[in-house]
């Protein structure tokens, strides 16, 4: 919890949020056009490591992917993580 007793949300890594759209077969353009916020440069800053996408981006990219409404403390169990990034060929850290 943080201290105004809201979840805390830690944004995906660079291999996650890679991991994630791999899995769901996002290409970066298609995360530009579903989020209505974010350009296509800002989407490859994050795909590159540069920055974090909000947790309000990474809700809707799951939502829309998935069906399934995320938590800002529990995304990352609630999507299997994990798993995906192992499928990938992620190493966790």
């Amino acid at each position: 919890m943080s201290d105004n007793g809201k979840p805390r949300y830690a944004p995906p890594t660079k291999d996650e949020f890679v991991a994630l759209l791999l899995h769901y077969g996002l290409k970066q353009a298609e995360v530009s056009r579903i989020l209505a916020h974010a350009n296509t440069r800002r989407v490859r800053a994050w795909y590159g490591g540069q920055g974090a996408i909000h947790f309000t981006g990474l809700y809707t990219l799951a939502h829309k992917a998935t069906g399934v409404a995320i938590t800002p403390s529990g995304w990352r169990e609630e999507l299997g993580v994990r798993e995906i990034m192992a499928r990938a060929g992620f190493v966790a850290r």
